[in-house]
């Protein structure tokens, strides 16, 4: 989306040049600076962004579903619940962590503590998420773990779908 030449457009004009980096491209991290500390800013982004992540989703399960029904298609957005987008899910997947643990990946990856916290702040709580999930998996060990833990759901998932068939 934010490739998107329109898309782009309207960020920086709505939030200045100074979010681009010295080749022109969206800075993220700059952008995320702006907009997860100010709760304001953050609106003004989602309502252009979102449309348009929207409008991919749709076209990309459109696409999907017709090619074939015995797929299973990820989303893979933090913001199903926010974006209100639940229903077109069969099944809503969670993968949580402890707060800590979340602070800590978020600051190896460059964020500042409260960066981090500014971005967990922004969305529902978790709690919430996980109530409304279908599954939940807690991410709280290392790549190995989820890995395991994901090769686990998805074999669920196809032993459901095979026992829809019988």
């Amino acid at each position: 989306v934010y490739k998107n030449p329109a898309a782009l457009r309207k960020i920086v004009s709505t939030f200045g040049k100074s979010i681009l980096d010295e080749s022109g491209r969206l800075d993220r991290r700059k952008l995320g600076k702006i907009v997860f500390g100010d709760p304001q800013a953050l609106l003004m982004l989602n309502r252009i962004v979102h449309p348009l992540l929207l409008k991919i989703i749709k076209a990309d399960l459109k696409k999907h579903n017709v090619a074939s029904s015995k797929k299973i298609i990820v989303i893979d957005a933090a913001l199903i619940f926010e974006w209100g987008i639940a229903d077109w899910c069969d099944v809503i997947l969670v993968v949580t962590a402890n707060r800590n643990i979340k602070i800590q990946r978020m600051t190896k990856n460059g964020l500042t503590k409260k960066e981090a916290l500014d971005r967990i702040a922004s969305q529902i709580p978790e709690r919430d998420k996980v109530s409304l999930a279908d599954y939940v998996i807690r991410n709280n060990g290392g790549k190995a773990v989820l890995r395991r833990n994901t090769l686990e759901f998805v074999k669920v998932l196809m032993d459901q779908q095979n026992a829809k068939r019988i």
